[in-house]
C-alpha cells in the first residue's frame, strides 16, 4: 500500500505499475482516505479496507463496490481475510470484527467477543485460520481470541493471554499447528 493515498499494483514487468487511488489515471476507485489492509479473494477481486471510508471491492474490468458497514461513520479497517468457505472476515478500530455478505454487501458484527468486563471489543487488528477451521483475532487491548467456525463459538484462553501483552497488531498460524502472535511487548 501507499501511505495514505491508495495502493500500488507491481507486475512482474520490470518497469510498470498501476496506481488505484486518489489522483488515480483510471479515475478515483477507492476514495481518498489511507488505506489500511488489502486482500485478494478466490475469485480474483481485489478488497481495499480504509481508513474511515470502509470496504472497496474491485475485480480486473475496474467496476468497484463501496461497503461502509453501519449506518454513521465508516470504521477504520485494519484488517482483511477470506475464511476456507470463502467467508470475508474484517476487523476495524472501532466496531470489532465483522463478516461481509458478498451477495448482498451487508456487514455483520459479532457482538459476541467480550472483555474480561464483559464489554464488547471493539478494536480488532488482524484476522487469520488455522488448519482446523478456528479464526484467531488479534485485538489492540484486549487480547487473543478464536472463533470456532465449526460450531460458531468465541472463547478465550486465559492461560494463554496471560502470557502475551493484550495489545496484539498480528497473528499467524504455522503449518505445525502452532500460532505465531505479534504484541507490544
Amino acid at each position: 500500500s501507499v501511505y495514505k493515498k491508495g495502493v500500488m499494483m507491481f507486475p512482474s514487468q520490470t518497469n510498470f505499475f498501476n496506481y488505484i487511488g486518489q489522483r488515480s489515471f483510471s479515475g478515483n476507485l477507492i476514495g481518498s482516505c489511507t488505506v489500511t489492509s488489502i486482500m485478494r479473494d478466490h475469485e480474483g477481486t481485489l478488497w481495499v479496507g480504509t481508513d474511515n471510508d470502509g470496504i472497496y471491492a474491485l475485480n480486473d474490468h475496474t467496476q468497484r463496490a463501496h461497503i461502509s458497514p453501519r449506518q454513521g461513520a465508516a470504521p477504520t479497517i485494519f484488517s482483511l481475510f477470506e475464511d476456507s468457505n470463502n467467508n470475508i472476515w474484517f476487523g476495524s478500530y472501532t466496531k470489532g470484527m465483522g463478516k461481509l455478505d458478498r451477495n448482498t454487501l451487508q456487514c455483520t458484527y459479532r457482538t459476541d467477543i467480550k472483555d474480561a468486563n464483559g464489554r464488547q471489543v471493539l478494536h480488532v487488528f488482524d484476522i487469520k485460520e488455522d488448519k482446523e477451521k478456528r479464526l484467531w483475532i488479534a485485538t489492540l487491548g484486549s487480547g487473543l481470541y478464536c472463533l470456532d467456525l465449526n460450531t460458531n463459538t468465541i472463547s478465550f484462553n486465559k492461560e494463554v493471554n496471560e502470557k502475551l501483552s493484550s495489545w496484539l497488531y498480528c497473528v499467524l498460524p504455522t503449518s505445525d499447528n502452532k500460532l505465531l502472535v505479534g504484541s507490544h511487548r
